[in-house]
């Protein structure tokens, strides 16, 4: 009889082990900074492809400015995502905050911080109830927001009356201020930005709300049992989501002092492109704020590269689309291989 079959393999040293572990965990590391590398490479090649208008700091601040409201906005909408759920009505959240803010001004003769101050109140209200339903009904979230989507829009279409508000006189300069002003270099609208997503940033990765949400979000019945609120906490989510789309609103609003039914529904995909795809970057397979901020600037830079380089305006909508279903199956494979 062969006793070779019989031998047990000797045990790895721990120089091996060490290696075995150190290998996925240094590939993991590589790749939850890959989206940065591609960041890098879009403006060197559009450095060199178009030096004149792509590489100046006037572009670099029309990029911030215009993608400072966006950043806000996909914030929100990683609140829900975080625990689980998808917030779809937060764009038009953020209309109705702009349209509530600008007809209470317009029209009523509202202070535009008394303005300001009722819109987020409702859009803090809105997504709280968003989140009510969902909880109470048991009923996919996906559909409850496409629903209160399109029942927001209606109530923008009733408020406006198909036309736009125009915050003029002295309501106009104080929005002007708030969101036009250049701080060395940098938009305000970009250090607002980078104030909220550094709250978020905190609450989510270093508190324990933030580690109950990711709970929620992996498992609810394992977060239920653990004795979190999961209720509690999905309808938070939802109603803080609501709260931070009307912040997003706001600072629109600022930016251009007119407020209409139809302004926020092209920032939707935009920004569920950019919290997807920041999924798969730094927490890979976990929506994240750094990885969502990193994304917004690659869709950005893609989209006004690709735009200077000559490409026709419809080039954003399907640069966006693509980048959304490719985030989406590069979400799914990582949560597939790290599971």
């Amino acid at each position: 009889m062969d006793n070779s079959a019989l031998e047990t393999p000797a045990p790895a040293t721990a120089n091996e082990l060490h290696r075995t572990v150190r290998r996925p965990l240094a590939s993991g590391r590589i790749a939850s900074f890959a989206l940065l590398g591609v960041l890098v490479v879009e403006i060197a090649v559009f450095s060199i492809l178009s030096p004149d208008e792509f590489a100046t700091a006037s572009n670099f601040r029309t990029t911030l400015v215009t993608q400072a409201v966006l950043g806000v906005l996909t914030i929100a909408m990683l609140l829900p995502l975080i625990a689980g759920d998808f917030d779809v009505s937060l764009a038009m959240v953020f209309t109705i905050a702009m349209v509530v803010a600008a007809n209470l001004e317009t029209a009523h003769g509202w202070p535009i911080w008394l303005a300001a101050l009722a819109a987020l109140t409702v859009a803090t209200a809105i997504g709280a109830v968003s989140g009510v339903i969902t909880v109470v009904s048991g009923a996919d979230s996906l559909v409850v927001t496409l629903g209160m989507l399109t029942l927001l829009r209606g109530f923008a279409e009733a408020i406006t009356q198909g036309d736009t508000f125009t915050i003029v006189g002295s309501s106009g300069d104080v929005l002007r201020r708030v969101a036009t002003p250049i701080l060395v270099g940098v938009p305000v609208p970009v250090f607002y930005l980078a104030a909220i997503a550094a709250v978020v940033w905190y609450v989510t990765e270093h508190t324990t709300i933030g580690r109950s949400l990711y709970a929620v979000g992996g498992s609810r019945e394992g977060a239920r049992l653990a004795g979190l609120r999961v209720s509690r906490l999905r309808i938070g989510a939802f109603a803080a989501g609501g709260l931070l789309a009307g912040v997003a609103g706001m600072l629109q609003l600022a930016k251009t002092t007119t407020a209409g039914a139809n302004l926020g529904a092209g920032f939707l995909f935009p920004a569920l492109a950019a919290a997807f795809l920041g999924a798969a970057s730094f927490r890979l397979g976990a929506f994240n704020v750094r990885g969502s901020l990193t994304a917004i600037a690659v869709l950005a830079v893609g989209v006004t590269g690709i735009r200077m380089s000559g490409a026709p305006l419809w080039i954003d909508e399907v640069f966006n689309g693509t980048a959304l279903m490719v985030a989406v199956a590069a979400v799914r494979w990582i949560r597939t291989r790290t599971d």
